[in-house]
């Protein structure tokens, strides 16, 4: 595999996933060589990926139009979870990665879900460009036995639900996806209620009406929209520019904050183990919600 060169340049991947661009030095010819080696190889296969090198000339149109723009986002990918993962970055993320700096690094491990859903797709697109009479090198190989696609477990709340108990004005319910819910129920609602309570609110629905429907799908849907709106800060292409939420304000963050805090305050005090013996409460007791010595 060449060392001195890569199918796309720090500039091109720049220009074509960061719509305010970062600086160039932080995307390194490291992730995109990792990105060809971890995404792109196993689609053109060794033979055609060694060849476009030798003789780019021959397909300008498919690194033009399909192979970039996949490993745009595929380097984009490693980018983040670098910055996610990696305790060496110590750079001002307000300087390098103007749009990083709002939310935290807990918030953007939604957006490389998005990103997998997007080079997913355009791993797909790419696929269907490769055929043997276009590129007689391109040959496919045995397919293994597909895994098991992912499948998010169901969610306590719907994104109609999430729609309408957190919008005034709805958008499209296409964009609140179960990973931004999902995550949403393990980053905020299962601290409150325990694993053991939230499995048997699945199992046993009807025992919980009124814990559900009053207390935690109002909760659970502000934090949903405070993740969806995360994710429209946090530089993430396909949201950013599709989703129509008004340009807000740090301040409009922080009102969406001090309501998820109310909501969950009035969730907390409707759990107690004499109403909900699942409910455990937590291992370290606690006086006014600060942690005492025992």
């Amino acid at each position: 595999m060449p060392t001195s060169s890569t199918l796309i340049t720090p500039t091109e991947v720049n220009s074509m996933v960061f719509t305010v661009p970062i600086t160039e030095s932080f995307i390194k010819a490291s992730f995109i060589t990792a990105a060809e080696e971890k995404y792109l190889v196993p689609i053109v296969t060794k033979p055609i990926y060694d060849d476009l090198f030798l003789h780019a000339s021959l397909y300008t149109s498919l690194l033009t139009y399909y192979i970039k723009p996949f490993l745009a986002f595929c380097t984009k990918r490693l980018l983040y979870s670098q910055f996610i993962t990696e305790s060496s970055y110590t750079h001002d993320t307000a300087t390098t990665f103007p749009l990083l700096a709002e939310p935290s690094k807990e918030i953007l491990t939604t957006d490389l879900q998005i990103l997998d859903d997007i080079i997913a797709a355009k791993g797909e697109f790419l696929l269907t460009q490769l055929s043997h009479t276009l590129y007689p090198l391109y040959v496919l190989p045995e397919p293994p036995t597909p895994p098991a696609p992912f499948i998010f477990p169901v969610t306590l709340i719907t994104p109609a639900e999430v729609n309408s108990l957190a919008f005034l004005v709805p958008i499209p319910e296409s964009y609140i996806l179960p990973s931004i819910i999902s995550t949403a129920e393990h980053k905020f609602l299962i601290p409150i209620l325990t694993h053991a309570l939230y499995d048997d609110i699945f199992v046993n629905p009807s025992l919980y009406a009124a814990l559900l429907f009053n207390y935690i799908k109002p909760y659970l849907a502000f934090c949903t929209k405070l993740l969806l709106y995360n994710q429209y800060y946090s530089e993430n292409n396909s949201l950013g520019t599709a989703i129509p939420l008004a340009p807000l304000r740090l301040d409009d963050l922080k009102d969406l904050g001090e309501i998820i805090t109310s909501k969950r305050q009035i969730l907390e005090q409707h759990l107690s183990p004499d109403e909900f013996p699942l409910f455990v409460l937590y291992s370290k007791s606690r006086m006014n919600g600060f942690i005492i010595s025992e």
